[in-house]
């Protein structure tokens, strides 16, 4: 796992967490949350894919892998400007919107959760949003929506 190349957000935050949970060395740890850290854009938030927006998905999977697998390695200015991107971005109805990226082909069922044909990928993102903020709180105040 330590050989094996992270060239996108998901990845490296994969990384984090099965490094953390195959009790990898210190070093190696912190250099996987680092690299992560790094990856962060300016305004808090995290891209799926180098050339993509920032959203909640990206964001909240980094969060989590920093804060519940990475934490004493944190770098706590960014993880406050990721819970920050995270309350900014919520929606109203407690949900984060990411646009669908999946292949035309694939059928759109309305399973109830809002977004539309986005609901799935929003779903995914609205998880990790929720599982990285919630570990979050235990280090620092997270606002209440």
């Amino acid at each position: 796992l330590e050989a094996v190349p992270a060239p996108n957000t998901e990845d490296k935050a994969s990384k984090v967490i099965g490094l953390s949970l195959a009790d990898a060395s210190p070093s190696v740890v912190e250099s996987a949350v680092k690299d992560l850290i790094n990856a962060q854009n300016p305004d808090g938030g995290w891209s799926q894919l180098s050339k993509q927006p920032r959203d909640a998905h990206a964001t909240g999977i980094a969060l989590y892998a920093i804060v519940a697998h990475g934490s004493k390695f944190a770098n706590q200015t960014a993880v406050k400007k990721a819970v920050d991107y995270l309350v900014r971005t919520q929606d109203e109805d407690g949900s984060w919107y990411v646009a669908k990226r999946a292949s035309p082909w694939n059928t759109y069922f309305d399973a109830g959760f809002p977004h539309g044909v986005s609901q799935y990928t929003s779903f995914n993102a609205t998880c990790w949003a929720v599982a990285g903020l919630a570990c979050a709180a235990g280090t620092e105040k997270v606002a209440a929506r």
